[in-house]
């Protein structure tokens, strides 16, 4: 989990900024997560409610929220972070840059701000 914060000098221009990052515990979760397969092709992934990734086959330590779906011209995780639990469809590109149409089922789980998704192809 991480967190920035940006410093400013006395006329309020941005001059560096603050991190400060907690590496999440590598325990049976983890190695549970990135054995799941769904489907063909399917992955289990844990994404928080600022769009990063705490766990993903990829895209580990990424935010997407500044990926933007030309069609929709929203963020591709939007309906991911804003719904947090129940039956999902949303668009994301694959690692070969091709939107594909994903089907997902996700959990929240609050005390960690954890989006726990299971996700696979449409088509798979």
């Amino acid at each position: 989990m991480t967190y920035y914060e940006p410093i400013q000098s006395v006329d309020g221009k941005v001059i560096g900024s603050i991190y400060v990052g907690i590496p999440a515990p590598k325990t049976a979760i983890f190695d549970m997560i990135t054995s799941t397969k769904i489907g063909g092709k399917g992955y289990v992934y844990i994404i928080n409610s600022q769009g990063q990734f705490i766990e993903h086959p990829t895209l580990k330590g990424k935010t997407v929220t500044a990926m933007i779906d030309p069609s929709t011209k929203k963020p591709y995780m939007d309906e991911v972070i804003s719904k947090k639990n129940g039956p999902l469809r949303y668009r994301f590109p694959d690692t070969s840059g091709n939107v594909r149409e994903i089907f997902a089922y996700a959990h929240y789980f609050e005390k960690w701000d954890w989006i726990i998704t299971a996700s696979m192809e449409y088509n798979d």
